[in-house]
């Protein structure tokens, strides 16, 4: 999520959002959604049966590493067809990190006051770091942080987002600014959507998950229930990793805060300093 707002930053007044956003939202889910589920899910069907394919369309990491070799290995020159899949993949995968290490790079030099270099290597060595759980104990560490980071956390960040963006800077200012110098005119039903229908539908997911769901997941029992003891062990570790990751980002930004408030304060001082020297002498 705060990807967009980093990007948006960069916008002039009079760019078009409502049909940039709508171009690049349609083309993103007719890739992902009708292109890649045409692909993927009739073939798991085939190769794997229903109830099967209910358990890996619940991950979109296996059914693009656990159905679409299978698929692959079945087709005529399956293996061109499959370095394009997988280079087309990793091609995705790179953006997309690029494009969310932005808002951290940004953050980086704008408030620690890094150079671009020191903070593309700050940011590539921390990741490189974290992501060596992932890559040699998995799926536990996989799992979890696409849970929360990527699913539990994108519903509570659209939750917060939408609240603010509709109650506290307000609908009208809001409608305002999304239709500034736009090529298309946004139906005046969607200003009630964002107002009212969304958030009230994401806090009834919301409550629902929290009320039902949720104790579960975090206790670790019931279908949340770790296959074994050591797999709990893992899905513990790499909470503890997600929370610790949390703690670090909260510390940055109160460092930031702090070292922007003790700039704001000394320049303060420093006019307050100033001003005796500012006055005219005292002439007889």
């Amino acid at each position: 999520m705060g990807t967009i707002q980093c990007y948006s930053s960069y916008l002039s007044e009079n760019d078009d959002i409502a049909l940039t956003g709508l171009a690049t939202a349609s083309t993103n889910e007719f890739a992902e959604v009708v292109l890649g589920g045409t692909l993927a899910i009739p073939a798991a069907v085939v190769f794997f049966g229903v109830e099967r394919t209910q358990e890996l369309a619940a991950n979109s990491f296996d059914l693009a590493f656990a159905v679409m070799p299978v698929l692959f290995q079945q087709l005529p020159a399956g293996q061109l067809f499959g370095t394009l899949w997988f280079g087309l993949l990793f091609i995705a995968g790179i953006t997309s990190s690029l494009a969310m290490g932005q808002p951290l790079m940004a953050f980086l030099q704008d408030e620690l006051k890094m150079s671009r270099q020191k903070a593309a290597i700050t940011l590539g060595v921390t990741v490189f770091l974290l992501v060596q759980p992932v890559i040699f104990i998995m799926p536990h560490f996989m799992n979890e942080f696409d849970f929360w980071a990527g699913t539990f956390g994108l519903v509570i960040l659209a939750t917060i987002e939408i609240v603010l963006f509709t109650w506290v800077f307000g609908i009208h200012r809001a409608w305002d600014e999304i239709n500034k110098a736009a090529d298309i005119k946004v139906p005046i039903f969607f200003k009630y959507v964002l107002q009212f229908i969304a958030p009230a539908m994401l806090f009834v997911i919301l409550g629902d998950y929290f009320y039902n769901t949720l104790p579960d997941v975090i206790l670790l029992r019931g279908d949340s229930k770790p296959s074994s003891p050591e797999a709990g062990q893992m899905i513990q570790l790499a909470r503890l990793m997600l929370v610790g990751m949390l703690v670090g980002l909260c510390a940055l930004v109160g460092l930031a805060w702090k070292k922007q408030s003790g700039s704001d304060h000394g320049g303060t001082l420093n006019e307050m300093r100033r001003e005796p020297s500012t006055l005219p002498e005292e002439t007889d």
